[in-house]
Parts: structure tokens; sequence; C-alpha cells
């Protein structure tokens, strides 16, 4: 691996798995844009669904155009879950890790969809080589990975982070033909192709006239990246995009929770003053203490040389107090000898 490609410290305990078809945010649009993108190399007689999750897109590219579609799916959950919402006739899902793949075993694909997979992959050069030999001659392998640097914070489920330059280096080694294209979130999501003159990391994503944007992006501000390879060079797709109708209210929705955490700041910061005032009136009440203690201490051993002294005193007095017995003693001996004689 480069340095772009990170592994982390442990492997996730499982993969992040989405349904579209249940969800109505800009999440969904991603996994919409992302699958209605590669379906524009349709139709093809054989298409593997590499980490197909719970079905959807699997379903989507048999329905678009493709004969024959094998899901795939590290996780068996995700297969129980595709087999029972999106089974189809032509598709087939199976339960398998992406890094053991067989093509004697699969046989070869018209196309390949790998899309926001090989980031959960400890070996993603070693998925490319994979890839590579199960796609036809004439097939296109359609993938995508996230531009975890720009996302920030870093996915705790992602083994490495991609760079567009890395991975587009991984792919150009293994086909002939790759074309780079970059996913924008734009209150939904969108894929726009990016120009193949240059390989320099700080161009901008260009948008065409017909769909008008006020500002242009440099690649690394994309949100993804997304590439069609091949040994022949792929088809020439456009944009696709799915879009969240209601646009104005999901900005209005993240105006609130940021409102609301904002709020929640403010009152976090107020109860810490108030914590800090008593945190502080302790402070001082707690120096108060210990200047007492140290009082006390002082007093303790001031009472404690008063008793040593005073002890010195005692004994000196019992001894003498003794000594006078003693004597008490041996002259009521005398008095007593001196009366029998």
């Amino acid at each position: 691996m480069t340095d772009a490609a990170v592994p982390a410290p442990a492997a996730p305990a499982h993969l992040e798995r989405v349904d579209p078809a249940e969800c109505n945010d800009l999440e969904a649009a991603k996994h919409w844009a992302r699958y209605d993108w590669a379906a524009q190399f349709l139709p093809a007689k054989r298409v593997l669904d590499c980490a197909c999750g719970m079905g959807f897109g699997s379903a989507l590219l048999r329905e678009r155009g493709a004969k024959e579609v094998v899901g795939v799916d590290i996780s068996a959950e995700a297969i129980r879950a595709a087999q029972r919402r999106y089974a189809r006739d032509g598709v087939r899902y199976v339960q398998a890790d992406a890094l053991a793949l067989d093509r004697a075993e699969l046989g070869q694909f018209d196309l390949i969809v790998c899309l926001e997979t090989a980031e959960h992959v400890a070996q993603p050069e070693l998925l490319c080589d994979i890839f590579r030999r199960l796609l036809k001659p004439a097939g296109t392998l359609a993938l995508s990975v996230p531009n975890d640097e720009y996302l920030q914070p870093g996915n705790p489920y992602h083994l490495w982070r991609a760079e567009f330059a890395t991975v587009r280096h991984w792919l150009a080694q293994r086909f002939r033909h790759v074309a780079g294209y970059a996913e924008l979130q734009v209150i939904g999501s969108a894929i726009w192709p990016l120009d193949q003159a240059s390989d320099r990391a700080a161009r901008a994503v260009q948008v065409p006239v017909a769909q008008r944007a006020t500002d242009a992006l440099p690649i690394q501000a994309a949100t993804g990246f997304v590439f069609a390879c091949g040994q022949s060079p792929p088809k020439a797709v456009g944009v696709t995009e799915a879009t969240l109708l209601d646009g104005l209210g999901y900005v209005r929705e993240l105006e609130r929770v940021r409102d609301k955490l904002l709020a929640e700041s403010q009152r976090l910061a107020q109860a810490w003053e108030t914590q800090k005032g008593h945190i502080d009136n302790q402070a001082a009440r707690i120096q108060e203490l210990e200047h007492e203690l140290e009082q006390v201490w002082a007093e303790a051993r001031r009472l404690s040389r008063c008793w040593e002294t005073q002890k010195g005193h005692i004994d000196a007095q019992a001894e003498r107090i003794q000594q006078l017995v003693a004597e008490c003693d041996r002259l009521a001996r005398e008095r007593e000898g001196r009366g029998q004689s």
C-alpha cells in the first residue's frame, strides 16, 4: 500500500449497510445515484454486484437490463435480507468474501459493480487483481470509493483512506482504460465525468451548461471518486443524480438541528459557568479547611511537646513517690524492730 492507503488498527465487526428504498435522506440519494450511474453500462449478460448489502442495487441492475446478476456480500445477515427483500428472477445472492472470489466458481462478468466497498477491504490492490480476472475482455468495472480526507471525521469502518490519484494508479496498472468521475453532494448526489486530459489533483469539476452551477469545485472537495475501467474503452456515460425534492426542507432541518445544537451548547456553557462557580467556592473552602487543618496539626504538635514535658515531670514524681514509699517501709520496719526489743 502507499501512504494514501493507511491500514486501520483492526477490522470492523460489520459493514455499513443501507437500503435506500427505506430512506428519504442524503445517504439514500448517494446510493441511488451510484447505482443509476453504474446502470448506464447496461445492458449486460452477466453482472457482479460486489458487497450487494441488502440487495437493492442487485435488483435495480436486473431491472435496468442485466440478464443475470450475482450479488455477493460477506455478511450472512445481509444475504438473508437480500433474499427476503429483493428476490428476482435472474438474481442470485451469494455469501462470500470479496477477497476470495474465484473465477472457476463464478465465471466471468460483463459488468462488475463495486460501490463504496474497496475501503472496507484490507488489501484493495488484491481486490483489483480479482476484478481483473473476473472481468471479461470487453467488460467494464464500475467502482467507487469515498473521499474520507474531505468527509472528515474518518469513518471507523474504513480500513484505509482513498485518494483519487492512488486508486486511479492501481486501476491503470490492471486495466488499459480508466475513466474518472467525481461524486458531489448538491442536496442530493451526482456523479460528474472528469477531464482525462490532465491528472492534476487541483483541477476543478466543471458543471456542463445543461446542469448549471454557480460555482466550481476542486477535486479534493468531492465526497467520493468513481471509476469506469476495462481492457476495452468503457462506454462514455453522462451525469447521474438522485435529488431530494424537498431540498429546502432538508436545509431547514439541518438549520433546525444546528440551532438545537447551538442552544444545547449555550445551555451547557451556562451550566458550566454555574458549576465553575460552585467549583471555585468549593476550592476556596478546601483552602480554608487545609489552613485550619494546618493549625490543628500545629496545635497537636504543641500539645505533643507539652505532653512529653509533663510526662517527664510525672515520671520524675512517680520515681520520687516510689522512693518515699520505700523510705516509709524502711522506717516502719525499724520502728517495729525497736518495739520488739
